[in-house]
């Protein structure tokens, strides 16, 4: 009459899945600033709206710099001295330097396109601008660059993000740190994109606690190859977990958890019962899904146990 259900301890592993919810954010070992190492004024801006994808050696401004120019004329007469006097190439770092090859490193070292200067080699005449180009594939996420303004050396002029690789920060309690490890499979569901799954791993968990909170927080990297996925977005985090292998488990509703004492009712045949103190572990899922504990003492595999109406037999 009260609906007493009763099921037997049995031996199984438990899993156990944690769920955490992130932010999606930059990953922060692709971005790149470009930040010319002279002054000059922008004449050609090709690039010139935020959100705009680039490509590795795609134009991004055409600049006027004083420098740049007197650079081009230095090795334009540098080139026209050696072939005149003859001059010997001069010894530098153990390799033998010339002066116009002096001159075009030094174009180099200001990140002008090689394309450039094989052009200055070639044809010998000086261009009023010259390209800064992308240093790799990207999304323009920030551009102060106007057409005709001026920059002093070392102004940054573009932020750019490779967003085909992103992290989610999730934060999760320390007492769960146990359970976690590097390169651990995650699956992913997005606010977004409800239904779909994407999938990630665990790449990294920061060294401190945050004392308010009591958690850690942990990057998840995940591929977006097709581009759907945007920083800012929210996404679920489910991790695996292995609660135990092996152990004896009971259902989670069929503990009676006083405070002081953790009770079972055994089923002892014939309509009578007995409660039975135990000890237990663990909280997880079988291959089913149903939350088990773990029960460390006070049970044998076989035993049975009450898991419905246990209230009303203990009252």
């Amino acid at each position: 009459a009260l609906g007493v259900t009763t099921e037997p301890v049995r031996r199984e592993r438990l899993q156990r899945t944690l769920r955490a919810v992130g932010q999606l954010v930059v990953d922060e070992r692709r971005t790149v600033t470009v930040a010319p190492k002279f002054g000059g004024w922008i004449e050609r801006l090709p690039v010139n709206t935020t959100g705009q994808t680039v490509h590795a050696g795609e134009t991004l401004l055409e600049v006027y710099s004083p420098e740049l120019i007197a650079a081009q004329q230095e090795y334009l007469l540098a080139r026209e001295s050696q072939s005149r006097l003859h001059l010997e190439p001069s010894l530098a770092g153990g390799k033998r330097i010339s002066l116009s090859d002096g001159a075009l490193q030094r174009l180099r070292f200001w990140d002008i396109p090689e394309a450039e200067l094989q052009r200055l080699v070639r044809h010998g005449e000086v261009r009023r601008r010259l390209p800064l180009t992308a240093p790799s594939d990207g999304v323009v996420m920030s551009k102060k660059a106007v057409q005709g303004m001026r920059f002093e050396a070392g102004e940054p002029l573009f932020e750019l993000a490779d967003l085909r690789h992103l992290w989610l920060l999730v934060d999760l309690f320390e007492q769960d740190l146990a359970s976690i490890r590097l390169g651990q499979p995650v699956s992913l569901t997005m606010a977004a994109y409800p239904g779909e799954r994407f999938s990630g791993k665990v790449a990294f968990i920061y060294p401190t606690v945050n004392a308010q909170t009591r958690t850690v927080s942990v990057r998840i990297e995940l591929r977006n190859e097709e581009g759907r996925l945007k920083p800012a977005m929210y996404g679920e985090a489910q991790l695996q977990t292995t609660a135990a292998t092996e152990a004896l488990t009971i259902p989670e509703s069929a503990l009676l958890d006083t405070g002081a004492r953790r009770l079972v009712l055994l089923s002892l045949g014939g309509g009578r019962f007995a409660p039975r103190e135990v000890e237990v572990g663990a909280y997880g899922e079988d291959p089913q899904g149903q939350r088990r504990i773990v029960v460390l003492s006070g049970l044998q595999a076989g035993d049975v146990v009450v898991t419905r109406a246990n209230f009303l037999l203990d009252s």
